[in-house]
């Protein structure tokens, strides 16, 4: 950042020294900064407001198309958030790539034959979340949601064992507060992430559709 006002302040103010004008207060220096400051965040904040609606047609489409409106799509949104940031190019150290960040086995059985193709990653990614819900069953609400969406991270036979160990326990193996200690860290944190972005969308476009 200094180094682009020490660059710029070569051109607006040729007759000051740059140490000088702040040790001074220089007004117009201050001005100066004020107005660059100002402006590299509105662009940023703007910015950062168009990248979050990026592909929003995509899995509005996608969602209802699987889910209809049982669930509210703006939770797969949050999904490819959490994967990649919505970014379709990143690939995972483990080889899982793409907006959804599908691991190649996964993609092929989805019928995804590009990865780093945006919307059908989105249509791939959601409609194995479709797949993944009809493994699990939940008597309230969107637990069953939880676990599709933790079995999407941990993969569903993980999730399974995690039913089994709650059942040898005890507990039940339905609610997704009983489940979730028994899985692993990554996944512990994965659901919630998504439903804090979720809850981001939904303050942002208003109460959910679903």
């Amino acid at each position: 950042m200094l180094a682009i006002v020490r660059w710029l302040d070569r051109w607006v103010f040729p007759g000051l020294s740059f140490e000088e004008a702040l040790g001074e207060n220089n007004l117009a220096v201050a001005v100066f900064l004020a107005a660059l400051v100002f402006g590299i965040f509105f662009l940023m904040s703007h910015a950062v407001a168009a990248d979050l609606t990026r592909y929003d047609g995509a899995f509005r489409k996608y969602g209802r198309l699987a889910f209809g409106y049982r669930v509210d799509w703006r939770y797969f949104k949050a999904q490819g958030m959490t994967e990649s940031g919505l970014d379709p190019a990143v690939c995972s150290t483990a080889g899982a790539c793409g907006l959804m960040q599908l691991m190649p086995g996964t993609a092929l059985a989805m019928g995804l034959q590009d990865r780093f193709q945006a919307r059908p990653s989105i249509r791939a990614g959601i409609f194995y979340d479709r797949r993944l819900w009809g493994i699990f069953a939940a008597e309230r609400g969107l637990e069953r949601l939880w676990f599709a969406l933790a079995a999407y991270n941990c993969g569903p036979g993980c999730v399974i064992r995690a039913q089994e160990a709650a059942a040898a326990l005890g507990r039940p193996t339905d609610r997704w507060g009983d489940l979730r200690p028994l899985l692993p860290a990554e996944t512990r944190s994965y659901v919630p992430r998504i439903r804090r972005w979720h809850r981001r969308f939904a303050r942002r476009y208003g109460r959910p559709e679903a």
